[in-house]
């Protein structure tokens, strides 16, 4: 009788926990049914009203050419000397100031000094802007303030 009581509890057991690893909660099962996007058959004659639309592209403009040439401004008697070589010098009163590199990214410009009273600073970073024969230059970063001052006056074409 001990042996039957035993076999029993453990039929009951097998049996329980059987329907247990069967049985799923309510609340973790979600079903989710895929959907493919349908497409059409490739061997399906496109009709006569079916236009194809080719993709729009913007056109992008060409970055602007930073100009060349010597700019001046009458104000203070500069004469900003830009060369298609990337050396540029500025002139006060037609005595040199400043000679150097120049590098361009787009509208910005980098001016790297050779000679002149800034040659202990970092370059000079600006960016620029060319209307109308006016060349404009606005400062981005330069910790020197003598060539900052020269370079940022809107200079004209000479």
């Amino acid at each position: 009788m001990k042996h039957t009581k035993l076999i029993i509890a453990t039929i009951c057991i097998v049996i329980f926990c059987a329907g247990c690893a069967a049985a799923e909660p309510a609340s973790i099962t979600t079903e989710v049914t895929p959907t493919a996007p349908q497409v059409p058959p490739t061997d399906t004659p496109i009709s006569p009203t079916d236009t194809l639309v080719p993709p729009t592209e913007t056109p992008t403009e060409p970055p602007p050419e930073f100009p060349s040439g010597v700019f001046y401004n009458g104000s203070f008697d500069y004469y900003l000397t830009i060369n298609d070589d990337g050396t540029w010098t500025l002139e006060e009163g037609r005595r040199l100031f400043f000679t150097g590199l120049y590098q361009l990214e787009g509208e910005q410009v980098t001016f790297t000094e050779w000679s002149g009273i800034c040659t202990e600073f970092d370059d000079g970073i600006y960016t620029w802007n060319f209307v109308e024969g006016v060349l404009q230059i606005k400062t981005v970063k330069d910790d020197c303030e003598l060539r900052r001052l020269r370079i940022i006056t809107p200079y004209t074409v000479q």
